[in-house]
Parts: structure tokens; sequence; C-alpha cells
């Protein structure tokens, strides 16, 4: 039986997106990447649900032209 992970570190989800960890610390200090302290070990972790979330592809807004 495998068990299902529920919680990626920050180095896990770095890799997945071929990010640095400073690229995703910066996700979640801008509020674009939920993230939580763990109670033991003061490790900050991201649900794996919430990163799959935030790594969909998301439509970009159209730019504006310049008149």
């Amino acid at each position: 039986m495998t068990e299902e992970r529920d919680w990626l570190t920050l180095g896990e989800v770095a890799e997945r997106l071929g990010v640095t960890q400073r690229a995703v610390n910066k996700y979640i200090q801008q509020g674009k990447l939920a993230a939580y302290k763990a109670a033991v070990g003061n490790r900050t972790l991201v649900k794996v649900d919430d990163f799959e979330a935030f790594s969909q592809p998301r439509p970009r807004a159209p730019r504006k032209r310049a008149s």
C-alpha cells in the first residue's frame, strides 16, 4: 500500500517548478502560493492541492496597446 503525501517542502516545490527556493519564498510572500509553518521542526510546507492549483497555467491579461 502506498501512502499519498499531502505536503511538499519548499525545496520540492522549487524543483517541480524549475525555480529556486528564493523564488518560491517570493511567491509565498506575494500571496500567490499558500504555505504553512509545521508545528514541529519550524519548516514551511505547501499543501499538494495548493501547489497543483498554483502550477496550473493561467490565462494572461491582454497587453494594452500604446496609442
